[in-house]
């Protein structure tokens, strides 16, 4: 099983800013997109 603290759909300009403030104060985030495109960059991976 996984286990995340947050969850964010859709990796839209807002929803990416979302994801990445949650990493930021260390909550295991998982963000999904079903392109290949996230915020506008193509194949750009956040970890």
């Amino acid at each position: 099983m996984y286990d995340y603290d947050m969850i964010v759909v859709g990796a839209g300009p807002k929803r990416s800013a979302a994801a990445e403030k949650c990493a930021r104060f260390e909550l295991k985030t998982l963000l999904l997109e079903k392109e290949s495109v996230v915020c506008g960059k193509k194949d750009k991976i956040i970890q």
